[in-house]
Formats: structure tokens, sequence, C-alpha cells
């Protein structure tokens, strides 16, 4: 089998191989690797060529955007910084770290002792002079850095970093390797940002200029990048895609102690709000009758049931989507969603007494009960955000082509000022409250004993009732 950059070693294993270009070898060479890169398929020969062929072009692409970013990088800044990382590890194997013979006298005979541990830096010394003038070893060049750190003050050396080593510390930190589908697509996101962000300003030494620089770089790109339909990004999308970069040098800085501030461009217009569409009293009726509507194309029990609780909850589609089923307490004296799982702000832990349509809720969460104990379903948990607000939007865009599911959250604020229900009472009920007086949603757990004399939850039922009086 004959293919350009395969190689095949002992037991059929088959890798991809291809040289580096020749302006990485100084690089490459001070990483201590050879010339060739290689990197393995996981494939071997009994898979058919197609595969192997496709496996080729991945790693291809992959070794092609890797040296780009490399190219784009100062090659003898990296080099160095490659150098030092080989240089502290040449001396941890012959026990010793940088400063040690600036602040320790273990050495009286320096020249054994450098026989005896950097006996190719003196060997290469006694030749240099030499004509020609030999080319130096990169054994040499790790064992001068090696020497040098071992001499100078440890409060003189400034540790050398790259912007991949922030990258690497932030992906251990933060890093989602679980099982829910949405979390993972989210990282994704993550690290896709950030691959095009290498991809543009490609990789460097960190300082306080480099990253200010390239993080004005990657701002001045996404300006002018367009979408897929031929429009300009918005600046909330610019914003977004470059947090990860800004996220990253941020928390390396503050794990190495370094004394540089993270600075980037602020993005305009990033955080002015649109004016979100409210449904009147007459739409939000004509809102919850066509989502019990079994027989209308965007019909689904989970869009019911969030639809019911969000409009007296002023729930957002991430918290019910994240809710579980057994977060409802509906057998209780007043019955209450109880809103405590991972919520963006303390301030939307919070009880919310439910007054409409209970039993309908009921039979809605048998119809949906499939053993997970997701409130909206397994399938509707793995959701994206952003898609749980598409399909929730396209019926809210039925009764009015503003609207948003966004709107439901307006929408029982309105009702609030229309019930004229005190701004304290709104607060507790739509989680805009970070009052400590709040009830206590562990206690609400312990059982339905007594729950109903609780005179803080009498007094926001009746506000609950109140808020919904027109949909009962």
């Amino acid at each position: 089998m004959r293919l350009q950059y395969l190689a095949e070693l002992h037991g059929g294993q088959l890798y991809f191989q291809k040289r580096w270009p020749s302006g990485l070898l100084p690089l490459v060479r001070s990483k201590g690797k050879g010339v060739m890169y290689k990197k393995a398929l996981k494939l071997n020969n009994k898979n058919n060529i197609t595969e192997i062929a496709k496996a080729l072009q991945s790693a291809n692409d992959h070794f092609t955007a890797y040296t780009q970013i490399l190219l784009q990088g100062n090659i003898e800044q990296l080099s160095n910084v490659e150098r030092e990382k080989r240089a502290l590890v040449y001396l941890d194997q012959i026990n010793l770290k940088k400063g040690d013979l600036h602040t320790t006298h273990n050495h009286h005979n320096v020249d054994l002792f450098l026989d005896c541990n950097f006996e190719e830096m003196i060997e290469f010394d006694k030749i240099v002079n030499d004509s020609p003038a030999p080319k130096k070893p990169e054994l040499v060049r790790v064992q001068e850095t090696a020497w040098r750190l071992l001499k100078e003050p440890p409060e003189q050396q400034s540790r050398l970093y790259t912007f991949t080593d922030a990258w690497t510390v932030y992906e251990e930190e933060n890093k989602y390797e679980g099982t829910e589908k949405r979390l993972t697509r989210a990282w994704k996101k993550t690290q896709s940002s950030w691959d095009e962000f290498l991809s543009v300003v490609g990789e460097q030494v960190i300082d306080q200029q480099t990253i200010q620089t390239s993080l004005s770089t990657y701002y001045l790109y996404l300006k002018k990048k367009k979408k897929a339909n031929g429009e300009l990004l918005k600046p909330s999308s610019i914003a977004r895609q470059m947090t990860p970069a800004k996220a990253a040098f941020r928390e390396f800085v503050n794990c190495q102690s370094l004394p540089i501030a993270v600075i980037s461009p602020m993005v305009k217009g990033a955080n002015i709000s649109v004016p979100r569409y409210t449904f009147n009293q007459k739409e939000q009726i004509e809102l919850l009758s066509l989502s019990a509507d079994t027989s209308h194309e965007l019909y689904a029990p989970w869009k019911e049931i969030f639809i019911l609780i969000a409009i007296q909850s002023a729930s957002h589609a991430s918290e019910l989507q994240r809710m579980k089923a057994t977060s409802l307490f509906l057998d209780y004296d007043i019955p209450v969603a109880i809103f405590d799982t991972k919520l963006k702000t303390a301030s939307r832990h919070r009880i919310v007494p439910l007054v409409l349509k209970v039993e309908r809720i009921r039979e809605l969460q048998e119809i949906i009960q499939d053993g997970s104990n997701m409130l909206l379903g397994a399938s509707t948990s793995e959701f994206d955000e952003s898609r749980i607000s598409h399909e929730l939007s396209a019926l809210c865009k039925q009764i009015n082509p503003k609207a948003s599911a966004y709107s439901l959250r307006h929408s029982f604020a309105y009702n609030a000022d229309i019930a004229e229900v005190s701004d304290k009472n709104l607060s507790l009920l739509g989680g805009w409250s970070n009052d400590n007086k709040k009830i206590s949603t562990d206690m609400m757990r312990y059982g339905k004993s007594g729950i109903g004399n609780d005179e803080r939850l009498v007094a926001l039922q009746k506000a609950a009732f109140r808020i919904s009086e027109h949909l009962l």
C-alpha cells in the first residue's frame, strides 16, 4: 500500500509521517525531536484504503494548521521556552534546581562538577574556535541553559511560558468530561473559539504586550468576520468568542502569580439589551390554549408543561431544562416548584407556589416520565439551550411575531404590576431577590407536614393567585 505520508511500523500499525517545515526545525530540535513528525492513525493494514486515506487527510490538515500557528510566532523565543523546559528537567535528573549554585556551595570543585554533569557543553567549548565553526548540538544548548539557570539568582529568573501553556492549565481546570451532551457541546464551542484565536495570532511567549496585542488582533479579525449568510458578527457574538482566550490568560496569570494585567478591547454594543416583547393578558390566554392543542404541528408535552410553569414562575429556559421532576411538590397543601438546581445566580433559588392547572401539570409529568427524573424528559434535557429557546419561541411567535420564550418572564412581571403585587413578593417569586429571609429550599424538601402554615408561603400563594387570576 503506497499512500503519501503513510508509514507502517511493526505489527501493522499505521502512522502519518511528514517532515517538519525547515523554518520550524530550530523549535523542533529544542523540544528534542527529530525532523519527521509522526502521529499514530489508530488504524492498521487491515483497514480499507478509503478509511486510511481519510485518516491521512485529517492528520495532514491538523499538521498543516498546527505548523501555520507555530510559523506565525517568534521561533527563537518559542525555542528558548522549550529549551528551558528541557533544562529544568535536566537539572531535576541531577538532583538540582535553578539558583542552586547561587545560594549554596555544594560544588567547590566546579571543574569536576562540570565534567561530570555538563560534559557535552565542556567538550563543545574546547572546539568552538575550530575552523570551520561547528554547529552547536541541541543538547549543548540545553546544558548551557541549565548552567545559566543554576548560577542566576532565582529572583532574576523569569520563567517563559507560551499561549498553549495557558490553555493547558485552563483546560485541566474547566474541560467538561461528563456524559451530558449539552455541556459537551458547550465545551466544544469553547475549544473551537480558542483554536480559532490561536490560528489567527499564532503561538507566542506570554507577556503583557503579547497578550494585549493578540487580543486586539483577534478582535479586529472578528469584526471583519462574516457568518455563512454574509452578515457580520453581532457585538455579542464577538464578545462571546473572545471569552475563552481572556479566561485562559486570566486563570493562568492568577495561577502563576504573574505581574500581568489581561487587557482586551471593549466590544461596543455587546451589552446593549434589546427590549423583549411582553404578552398582554389576552395573548397569554391564547398561548395557554395553543400550547395545550395536541393537534397542532408544534405541540409537544414538554412545551405544554414548560409554558404552564414558566408563565406562573417567570422561569428561564435553562432553569426548567435542568429541573428534576422531583422538584415539583404537587401533593403539598400548597403545591410548589422548588428552583434549587445549578442556577446562574443565587437570587434565582426560590420556591414558587403553583396555582395554575396543577392537575394538568401532574398529567403531563406522567406522560413525560421516562425514568430520567428530568422534568422535561431525558432527550429535551440534552438539547442546546439555544434549541430549547428556539422551539419555544416558534410557538410563542404563533401568538405574536415579536414574541420569544423570554416573553413569558416579562409577562409574569407585567401581570404582577397589573395585580399591584409588592416588589418584594415579585422578586421572591421571579428570582430577582437576594433576600436572606427567603423560604429555605432545603427545609421545603423535608416533607409537607405543616408546610401550609408557613406565613411567608401563604402570602406568596396569595400573590401568585392575584398574578395569574386572569388565567385561572
